[in-house]
């Protein structure tokens, strides 16, 4: 095929200005159907061409109008930016889009639209299906840019549309050949703003109703085959996660927009600042992995919010726990606690608060107790939040099962694998049914389970497991996103206990970008060294257990954790013939695991031993141990220990 012609935003606007409104069309009203039928089949059809064929006789008429002069751009040329949209909303959607975009960041696009472009006349006689997805793969492959215009942003029409998909998919698969990019009309940009400094949450949830698998077509049978197509090629998971990150993208240019304009105006300080301060770190909870940019927010929130509210209102005390959780993630735990500890004093002495509240909070103490490996205290406090959701909500509530979660993540550390599985699978019941299964909680859950079943020496369930959430964080927060590289890390676990070591260091490699917190690393690269050992690339394990020696201290890590690691590197060195490092890095091992778990830990014990066979014997075969009983996992379990608390 030729280069395919696009057309300038000139003729777009007379389009809108002069040809519809000769034909009694208000675009804002008719949709793109309705267009076809009422403004371009009659404009084409007694030649039965497409309405680029008409353009030389268009301009003549424009310029006879006064509308354009004769040495204004060309009205046709090769297209550079394709845009897929539905023709089931207001044609003034995509129209407004194509002339924002040529106004604000290209004045030289030229438009690929299927309505201008493709013959309307008997269009869905004369083409096949086959014909149809040819046509717009190569346009697509030969544009290079795709536009997708969203409306309305709360339930976007062109993801239930099947056509649109297909186009999605073809961008998909070309991948790096085609830049894509999500665009709302300005109306609905206008919506979208209110809505965040109304109800952050209600941004969030139209983040995770996107669902490819919802659409729909006009002629059923193509709705069949292209959902075949679909399964078949890149899979509606990836076309959810390409959609997503994308949509992510925009949501914090907006939020950042936001911010900045008031800030521009002097406004940090001020009451609305801090509303908006607060709803912008919920949403980039979700979307960002910027943790210090959030920290910045949340500080300026409670400044401007204590100038209105009380110490014990709820949104400070929000703001505190959401310092806390901050802190948190940026290892600074100290301050953590104390930011915790005022939230918990002020919802005990506020008559605002939830009951509720209380549990939350004490989900977040959890968490820093997890990281300070305070296990009694991390009981304590899920014990407590359990009761409290149980006594207010129930059994069954979706509460109660985050919270049976967080106990179970106890019970793992305290190696008490069948409790914390028991527990597990139960809350992830409950939140199947009520989340569904691309919400943070469920595939955070589904991790944690598959952590479970790795330690019980069931890795074929772990990683079927570590699938589900996989899919779920892809499906619900894009493929670039710490969560998704969270659980890429999850299933490395998993096929290197199954001795999968190669395909390991493929999801590894694609978690990398992502695991940018400290965290993260120091699992992902613990991972990849334990992968490298057994593929027998003892030199790559080195590097990789020293790179996440690195970042587990770096984040202040556990006993077992940097110990694990410790015991990684011993067995790299050993595999290289270095049997000074070994031993050095045995002895590391031992003194760590038995300072912070005590002598009687069976890793401790494990570390011992190791250290005593390097001792007795010299060098010894580094690679994983062999199974128990058949098990493909290691006989030292020598996992990451990574289950996590919501």
């Amino acid at each position: 095929m030729g280069s395919p012609q696009g057309l300038h935003s000139s003729f777009i606007r007379y389009f809108r200005d002069s040809i519809c409104p000769k034909f009694g069309v208000d675009i804002t009203k008719a949709t793109t159907k309705d267009v076809c039928n009422q403004v371009i089949l009659p404009l084409t059809k007694e030649k039965q061409c497409t309405l680029i064929d008409l353009l030389p006789v268009l301009r003549a008429e424009a310029e006879a109008e006064g509308f354009i002069t004769s040495t204004e751009p060309s009205w046709q040329s090769a297209a550079t930016v394709f845009i897929s949209h539905a023709w089931k909303y207001p044609l003034s959607a995509p129209i407004g889009v194509m002339l924002q975009y040529a106004e604000l960041e290209d004045a030289g696009t030229y438009f690929w639209f299927d309505l201008f472009i493709n013959n309307q006349n008997g269009f869905e006689v004369t083409h096949s299906f086959e014909w149809l997805c040819g046509r717009f793969k190569d346009s697509i492959r030969a544009i290079g840019k795709v536009i997708l215009v969203l409306s309305p942003w709360n339930d976007p029409i062109p993801l239930t549309r099947s056509w649109c998909l297909w186009e999605l998919v073809s961008t998909a698969e070309l991948d790096t050949q085609v830049e894509f990019v999500v665009r709302l009309p300005s109306g609905e940009q206008e919506k979208f703003t209110e809505a965040i400094k109304e109800n952050a949450g209600v941004v969030y949830q139209s983040l995770l109703d996107v669902d490819a698998r919802r659409a729909e077509a006009s002629v059923d049978s193509d709705r069949v085959m292209i959902s075949e197509a679909i399964e078949k090629t890149v899979g509606y998971a990836s076309v959810n996660a390409m959609v997503k990150d994308q949509m992510s993208s925009w949501i914090i240019s907006v939020v950042r927009s936001l911010l900045r304009t008031m800030e521009e105006q002097g406004k940090q300080d001020e009451f609305e600042y801090g509303e908006l301060a607060f709803q912008a770190n919920l949403i980039l909870s979700v979307v960002s992995s910027d943790t210090a940019e959030r920290l910045s927010l949340m500080e300026a929130a409670l400044r401007a919010l204590s100038k209105e509210y009380a110490s014990t209102h709820p949104f400070i005390v929000s703001c505190h726990q959401s310092l806390g959780d901050i802190y948190i993630d940026l290892d600074r735990l100290d301050e953590a606690e104390a930011s915790l500890t005022t939230a918990l004093e002020q919802t005990r002495e506020s008559t605002e608060c939830q009951p509720l509240t209380e549990s939350t909070i004490m989900a977040s103490f959890a968490r820093l107790y997890h990281r300070l490996s305070d296990y009694n205290k991390l009981i304590a406090c899920q014990t407590r939040g359990l009761e409290v959701v149980i006594q207010e909500l129930g059994e069954n509530h979706p509460q109660t099962a985050e919270a049976k979660m967080n106990l179970a993540v106890a019970y793992h550390e305290q190696g008490k694998f069948e409790q914390a599985l028991e527990l597990l699978l139960s809350a992830e019941g409950v939140m199947l049914q009520d989340f569904g299964a691309s919400h943070p909680s469920t595939n955070l859950t589904q991790d944690n389970i598959a952590w479970s079943l790795f330690e019980l020496g069931r890795a074929e369930e772990a990683l079927r497991y570590a699938d589900k959430a996989l899919e779920g964080r892809r499906s619900a927060l894009g493929n670039h996103h710490t969560d998704t590289a969270f659980s890429r890390i999850t299933r490395s676990q998993a096929l290197v206990a199954l001795n999968r070591f190669q395909e390991a260091i493929e999801e590894l490699s694609r978690a990398e970008p992502d695991a940018n917190e400290s965290f993260n690393q120091g699992f992902l690269y613990h991972v990849w060294g334990q992968a490298a050992l057994g593929l027998d690339q003892p030199m790559l394990a080195r590097t990789q257990f020293e790179k996440a020696l690195h970042y587990r201290q770096e984040a202040g890590s556990k006993a077992d954790e940097a110990g694990r690691t410790l015991i990684g590197l011993s067995r790299a060195c050993n595999a290289l013939e270095d049997g000074e490092a070994a031993a050095r890095f045995a002895s590391q091992a031992v003194e760590t695991l038995s300072s912070g778990l005590g002598s009687d830990h069976s890793d401790t014990r494990k570390a011992v031993s190791w250290q005593e066979e390097l001792a007795n014997t010299g060098t010894l075969n580094a690679g994983l141990e062999p199974a128990i009983n058949s098990s493909p996992v290691p006989t030292d379990r020598d996992g990451c220990g990574a289950c996590h608390v919501v």
